[in-house]
């Protein structure tokens, strides 16, 4: 069954001066046995607190990556609670309000993480898992954890894709040849690839896990500015399968006829891909009438190649792409 064991006996987290909670028990370097405590901890507050049944929906929105991120999708886990990424019964996540309401996530029963992360209890949760929980619609007893070909240190930050959950955060836990793991996060691309070029640089990580392609170039960018020698690095990150850094062009690795189909339209914004569904995100604001011309035709292009449409568009600013992910699902 899926549960904390996965997680190795030789599990170590180191903590970083970057890390949103330094100085507190679960954000200092720790071993198994502090990360079990942390997820009796989020059992606790998830089946008392906040009063979930099993099989209740759940979405986590986490911009930063900690300790406690791995202890809440393991407790989700336990509580055979279902990790989904739209129409929750509950949101925990680390957004301000503005966000909240950006995401179209401001109706939604929702608390934020800090809100959450230092309630006190006086009991274990004596729950009993059955294991039928249903992790972004794939039943946890029919994931199966995978090698991870990775060695030395490894630097989480967001796992905003769902596909990254159990292609790579399950296995990477799961793994004895991990020296220690490390985690950091952001909210603006280009701050944070910097912030993150800076703990890459101090830490001498080797591995870094990063969300999308997009944020790969920022990070390179980054790195470049600073020196820092990116065939010692691994960068991983999902598109369409695991990409590893030294193993692939990433400007190959989109597909070239939706990345450049925006040109072709004299349109400032691109195609995202989501599963099943089309959307397009426009950079700058366009008037209503001309938005819906320009997908219109866009849409016959795209009919004949892949037999879909673009369901939803948006002006959305930056270029995080998992960011405006979250936000095209959830609207109406």
């Amino acid at each position: 069954m899926l549960n904390r064991f996965v997680i190795n006996e030789k599990f170590r987290y180191k903590t970083n001066d970057f890390n949103f909670r330094l100085g507190f028990l679960e954000e200092t370097t720790c071993k198994r046995s502090v990360l079990f405590n942390r997820i009796d901890h989020w059992k606790n507050v998830l089946l008392k607190y906040c009063k979930l049944q099993p099989g209740q929906n759940i979405m986590l929105y986490m911009n930063q990556t900690s300790l406690d991120v791995f202890a809440i999708y393991i407790a989700v886990i336990e509580c055979d609670l279902n990790l989904v990424n739209i129409n929750p019964d509950l949101l925990i996540h680390t957004l301000a309000d503005s966000e909240l309401e950006k995401s179209n996530l401001q109706f939604t029963r929702n608390y934020n993480y800090f809100d959450l992360a230092d309630i006190k209890f006086n009991a274990q949760v004596n729950y009993v898992q059955m294991g039928t929980s249903l992790l972004y619609n794939n039943p946890c007893n029919e994931i199966k954890i995978n090698d991870v070909k990775i060695t030395g240190s490894l630097l989480h930050t967001k796992y905003l894709n769902t596909n990254l959950f159990a292609e790579f955060m399950l296995p990477a836990l799961a793994s004895e040849n991990i020296e220690y793991h490390s985690a950091l996060g952001y909210t603006n691309v280009d701050e944070g690839m910097q912030k993150i070029a800076n703990a890459v640089h101090k830490l001498g990580i080797q591995n870094i896990l990063l969300p999308s392609l997009d944020t790969i170039d920022v990070f390179k960018k980054h790195c470049k500015t600073r020196n820092l020698d990116l065939s010692k690095i691994k960068i991983i990150s999902y598109d369409d399968g695991l990409c590893y850094s030294n193993a692939i062009n990433y400007q190959e690795a989109r597909d070239t006829f939706l990345l450049d189909l925006p040109k072709k339209f004299n349109l400032q914004g691109k195609i995202l891909e989501d599963e099943n569904n089309f959307y397009f995100q426009f950079f700058k604001p366009i008037d209503n009438n001309i938005a819906k011309v320009k997908i219109k035709a866009i849409n016959t292009a795209i009919k004949t190649k892949y037999d879909k449409i673009i369901e939803k568009w948006a002006v959305i600013d930056g270029n995080d792409t998992d960011e405006a992910m979250i936000i095209f699902r959830n609207l109406k």
